[in-house]
């Protein structure tokens, strides 16, 4: 049996997809310092991220923003149209926050 190893030098890598709507996204360290913001993606539309550690998403339209982690797919951040903030972390699935 395999098992994959993670170096500590390899991102946390991070695609969000609008499926179902529009959505806005900020991306934070844990400190709450912002990485990324002003993020609109329209419906269809993707965005890449790499990132060094774990990270606070937050989101404009939950239901619209399907998410993938590391290759990982876990689809949508929600079932309502909401604003609603996740911990990512290298290797987990997402953790609600709010």
């Amino acid at each position: 049996m395999t098992v994959p190893v993670r170096s500590q030098l390899d991102k946390l890598v991070v695609t969000v997809t609008a499926v179902g709507g529009d959505t806005r996204l900020k991306i934070t360290d844990l400190d709450d310092e912002a990485i990324v913001e002003g993020i609109r993606l329209t419906e269809g539309e993707s965005r890449t991220f790499k990132l060094d550690g774990a990270v606070i998403l937050r989101v404009g339209n939950a239901r619209a923003a399907n998410i993938t982690i590391d290759g990982y797919e876990y689809g949508s951040l929600g079932t309502k149209a909401e604003a609603k903030a996740w911990q990512l972390n290298q290797g987990q699935k997402p953790k609600p926050i709010s």
